[in-house]
């Protein structure tokens, strides 16, 4: 009878353990800010973000002691109150002080090598509403690039593309920026097409596509070589996918670049960074 009284005690405090931590977790999976010293994981040679709400006011940040270069933090110049912290050591532990509205809070960072590493990591203040980003896209969480669907996005952005009733069906969930930009490489021209925003999931695709114009000729482009920028600002995607690297005479490729997580705005200074044309790798041998 002791025994069981003892296993219903452990049971109540794990059910009073869970309901405490799911009451202070924002809906969104955001972290709540208060007294208590936050852990973050880091590995060397991975950033892992920081993301906070747009209209909070970060007054002032500082890691370590003055001149510790333990971990870099960096701001992001395209996303509000979203940093970058990069490890300069294989291992250590350093403190981050963030002043928010005012208020002084604590994070503990881990330089570790193992499964613990945190990627993305949000926080919020208690009861805190973001006023300034209030769409849906503002709501949606960071998602595990392994809970993309990437296949089905796809065949839904290509369906749009020839069927006019199809794409105006979504119209409220999908929407379409074209950019249009072209790219000279290797004697073929790489366009940068358009930018599709499935707003539920904040989620942008970036879709890449050039035909080898060449007879005799086949060019190797891996969708993983190519660089995406917004304002200057370089932005990595979280899933990239093409037809082929390996583009053969009359051939095309086209490539999907999958950016989620980032509440970035559709209408953007889009631009598309690419590897060395051969002839600049010769001149460099």
């Amino acid at each position: 009878m002791k025994k069981l009284l003892q296993n219903s005690l452990l049971l109540y405090l794990l059910l009073a353990q869970c309901l405490i931590f799911a009451k202070e977790s924002d809906p969104a999976g955001a972290t709540i800010l208060d007294d208590t010293l936050q852990h973050i994981y880091l590995a060397f040679g991975i950033g892992t973000t920081l993301r906070f709400p747009t209209d909070l006011e970060i007054n002032e940040w500082s890691i370590g002691n003055p001149g510790s270069e333990v971990v870099k933090m960096v701001a992001s110049q395209t996303v509000p109150n979203s940093f970058t912290l990069y490890p300069q050591e294989e291992s250590g532990d350093v403190n981050l002080n963030m002043t928010i509205n005012g208020k002084t809070y604590v994070f503990l960072l881990h330089i570790v090598n193992d499964s613990r590493v945190n990627y993305t990591k949000s926080f919020t203040l208690k009861g805190w509403q973001e006023k300034k980003l209030s769409s849906k896209v503002s709501r949606a969480p960071v998602l595990n690039p392994r809970d993309i669907d990437s296949s089905s996005t796809i065949k839904i952005i290509e369906k749009c593309r020839i069927d006019p009733v199809y794409h105006q069906s979504l119209s409220k969930k999908i929407k379409w920026f074209n950019i249009g930009k072209a790219y000279p490489w290797n004697g073929n021209i790489i366009t940068l097409y358009d930018a599709i925003q499935f707003i539920d999931e904040d989620m942008i695709v970036l879709t890449v596509s050039w035909k080898n114009q060449f007879n005799n000729k086949a060019f190797y482009l891996h969708v993983k070589q190519y660089e995406v920028y917004v304002a200057n600002q370089r932005i990595y995607p979280v899933i990239t996918t093409q037809i082929t690297p390996r583009v053969f005479p009359g051939q095309r490729d086209t490539a999907y670049l999958f950016i989620q997580g980032h509440k970035l705005k559709l209408e953007q200074d889009w631009s598309l960074g690419l590897p060395l044309e051969e002839s600049e790798i010769l001149s460099l041998k």
